[in-house]
């Protein structure tokens, strides 16, 4: 068994940690706590105390099923605090045709992180999508393979450091030290996504409770990343204004009566529901609950559609969309995605997990701790640095067949 890794998941809604180990080459939960969360809004930190609050409750449930103590976590990062762009390295072979070594490696993909970033941001992670000898068809590893000239594309991610700051901040005044961030959309990806579908393609939706992240897998490998500001809560906000019901109850009424495709709710259907400033329950039409909810959820959909088409952040739609997150939870959701991303299976993913605290976290909502917990768990003999030593956590070159392979 290997050591226990810990990680801090900071939504909007919720904040949790949980502890795994790695254990006869699958993750294995050893404990994990989630709280409310105050002091994040749209993913990002507005109160750094409320925050610190938050975590230290989080950490100190999860530490009491533990023997071991956390002081170092991994974190994800969300939200427009992330950003991610395409980086392209170029080495030529001396002597051309000499076989790929990993020094190559290293020197290509170093010249495919020298990007520039937006004013504010930071390297977090550059993780290798495809590497291609002499111009030809992409290669998943070139290692040992002759060529003149060895190219690699990176999917270059970076965040806020004004964000990762506060959160840091957050961390000490919890006691904790951060070991390194990882990017929600990637993290959701790695919890829930099958090996077989990262290989042949397929987006993956986190729809949380203050935004909604994307990520795009192919060929084992993540292309790129998307985010926006709309979100599960707007849902529940459109409810609550609409019905004149209050934050609570319509949070209660979205997940036990909601549906989001209005021609599966009969047209005569009717739900109870007690409006503010009303003493006594209401009936209310089930069909216009559906349609305030499908044109939510349909707004959701289209809008990260074109977050994603902008900048060629994703040229091809996979033909296959993942949806996880709370947000999942809500009946009919998959038709919305369907429509705006021409896909042809559209599934709710969860992570699938071993051992007896697994069912804890073998949810929608879950599927980026237990993507932070792979991250942080890959053998680092599968990381490549240099042969002088080790480099910074963000300067490792980090496949994702390995953290895929963990998972089949």
């Amino acid at each position: 068994m290997s050591e226990t890794t810990f990680v801090l998941d900071i939504g909007t809604t919720k904040i949790t940690c949980m502890a795994a180990t790695m254990e006869d080459g699958a993750i294995r939960v050893v404990s994990a706590a989630a709280v409310a969360s105050r002091g994040v809004q749209t993913g990002r930190v507005r109160d750094v105390e409320q925050l610190a609050e938050c975590i230290k409750t989080a950490v100190s449930r999860t530490q009491e099923q533990t023997e071991a103590r956390i002081d170092q976590v991994v974190v994800g990062i969300s939200g427009r605090s992330v950003r991610s762009v395409r980086g392209a390295g170029v080495l030529p072979m001396f002597p051309a045709g000499k076989k790929v070594h990993e020094e190559d490696l290293l020197q290509v993909n170093e010249h495919s992180r020298r990007v520039r970033f937006a004013e504010g941001y930071e390297l977090i992670q550059a993780l290798p999508c495809e590497y291609r000898l002499d111009g030809n068809s992409p290669v998943s590893d070139p290692l040992g393979l002759p060529a003149t000239r060895l190219e690699v594309t990176t999917n270059i991610m970076s965040a806020s450091i004004a964000e990762m700051s506060r959160i840091r901040e957050a961390a000490r005044s919890a006691g904790l030290q951060i070991a390194g961030f990882v990017p929600t959309a990637l993290a959701s990806g790695l919890g829930a996504v099958r090996p077989e579908e990262a290989e042949t393609g397929c987006l993956l939706v986190d729809i949380g409770g203050g935004t909604t992240e994307a990520a795009v897998f192919t060929r084992g490998a993540c292309f790129s990343l998307a985010s926006i500001n709309v979100s599960s809560q707007h849902i529940t906000n459109d409810i609550a204004q609409l019905i004149k019901l209050s934050k609570e109850d319509a949070e209660s009424v979205k997940l036990s009566q909601g549906h989001a495709d209005p021609t599966q709710v009969p047209d005569d259907e009717t739900i109870q529901v007690r409006q503010i400033g009303s003493p006594d329950p209401r009936p209310f039409s089930r069909k216009v609950l559906s349609e305030i909810i499908d044109c939510r959820v349909r707004e959701i959909a289209k809008l990260l559609r074109s977050e994603l088409e902008v900048g060629g952040k994703c040229e091809k739609m996979p033909a296959t969309v993942l949806l996880t997150g709370g947000g999942s939870h809500l009946a009919g959701v998959e038709v919305a995605f369907k429509a705006a991303f021409g896909a042809t299976a559209v599934r709710k993913a969860t992570p699938r997990l071993a051992g007896t605290n697994s069912r804890k976290v073998a949810a929608p909502e879950m599927s980026a701790v237990v993507g932070l917990a792979l991250f942080a768990l890959e053998d680092a003999g599968d990381e490549l640095v240099p042969v002088s030593g080790e480099l910074d956590w963000k300067e490792r070159i980090r496949s994702l067949k390995t953290l895929f392979s963990l998972r089949s």
